[in-house]
Order: C-alpha cells, then sequence, then structure tokens
C-alpha cells in the first residue's frame, strides 16, 4: 500500500476504520483479473461479426432489432425462441463490448437531428 497516493482525509479514514474503498489503480486491476471468470453467451460471436459489418457500412447508430433482422437471415432456427431474450443478449454483448446507448447527432453530417441508439465509446 503506497501511503503517496491517499489524500489526508483517506489517510485518516483508513487508520479510523480500515480501507473501505479501491484507489483507481487498483480497481483497474480488479477488473481485469475479473476478465479471466466472464463467460462469453455462445451468439457473441455472431453478434460481434453482425455489428462490425454495421460499423464498417457507417450504419450509426446500431440498433437491436437491425441486429436481429441480420442474425435472422444467418440463424433463423437459434432465434425464433422470442425476441426479449435476444434482444437482452445482444444489449448485454454490446455493453460488454465497450457500445454506449446514447442520443447523439450523426458523425459527418449536415444534419443535426440526434438519433438513439447504441454508439462505439468515444
Amino acid at each position: 500500500m503506497n501511503m503517496n497516493t491517499y489524500t489526508r482525509e483517506q489517510l485518516i479514514k483508513i487508520m479510523e476504520y480500515g480501507q473501505l474503498f479501491l484507489l483507481p489503480s487498483e480497481d483497474e486491476l480488479r477488473e481485469e483479473s475479473s476478465r479471466d471468470f466472464e463467460i462469453n453467451h455462445p451468439m457473441q460471436e455472431d453478434v460481434l461479426r453482425v455489428v462490425l459489418k454495421m460499423t464498417e457500412a457507417e450504419i450509426l447508430p446500431i440498433k437491436v432489432p437491425e441486429i436481429i433482422k441480420m442474425l435472422q437471415s444467418e440463424l433463423n432456427p437459434f432465434l425464433e425462441k422470442g425476441v426479449r431474450d435476444n434482444q437482452r443478449i445482444i444489449t448485454e454483448v454490446l455493453i460488454r463490448e465497450g457500445y454506449q446507448y446514447d442520443r447523439r447527432r450523426l458523425p459527418y453530417s449536415e444534419d443535426t437531428t440526434r438519433y438513439r441508439g447504441w454508439w462505439p465509446r468515444r
């Protein structure tokens, strides 16, 4: 534990209660080590392939129904279970890969309308 990285208030709390928080560097290490225990969904590779096609074709924002339509043409039997389950799975994959659901303007466009959907993180 490096005491030089703590503020005076943090040091006082550590002395009184013990360390109750992680430093940003410690939190990054925790996130890195937890990645070894993540379980990927079987559909993750297919979803990422479709998302990569959409970003290369500059189809932004990415919308879950569009992903489902593209996947249904490739994996029709797998996607017949239900739309809500598929939406949840696709949303989890997008979050895990660093996409944000946001309302933004289209890049490199004169259009000032803001569109909702999944965007790559800036």
